[in-house]
């Protein structure tokens, strides 16, 4: 939510957008996926109470086939469970076979960018990818 804040709030547009653009900022813009069903709840409830229309899938980013969807922008933090660990996905889009499961969302993340797009992504002050 805070980046469609962000977003509203710029000088350049100081919330004024021609219909077409927002429209699409509204209905195309916020993609998501959570492996937990109450914080996608969560999400989607807290988006479509601020007149966004979210899209947020239920499922593992990881361990699921990629769905072909590509991004400009990824903002995002790594799955901090267990689910999976110690188990390398069976993904062709991965360049490196790995049970890492903070390395195979970062192949994740990075397959899912265009070309020239950006990421940022929230880490723990612990997180060490090794390996």
């Amino acid at each position: 939510m805070c980046s469609y804040e962000w977003l509203v709030s710029k000088p350049v547009s100081g919330g004024v957008f021609d219909r077409a653009d927002a429209r699409r900022i509204k209905s195309q813009t916020f993609i998501g996926q959570d492996l937990v069903p109450r914080p996608r709840r969560l999400a989607l409830m807290n988006l479509f109470l601020h007149g966004v229309e979210p899209h947020i899938y239920l499922g593992d980013t990881v361990y699921e086939p990629d769905r072909g969807e590509r991004y400009d922008v990824v903002l995002t933090n790594p799955p901090f469970g267990t689910k999976g660990a110690n188990q390398a996905p069976d993904r062709d889009d991965f360049t490196i076979e790995t049970s890492n499961k903070q390395l195979n969302f970062v192949q994740h993340v990075v397959t899912t960018l265009k070309p020239g797009g950006r990421a940022a992504m929230v880490l723990p002050d612990n997180c060490l990818f090794e390996g």
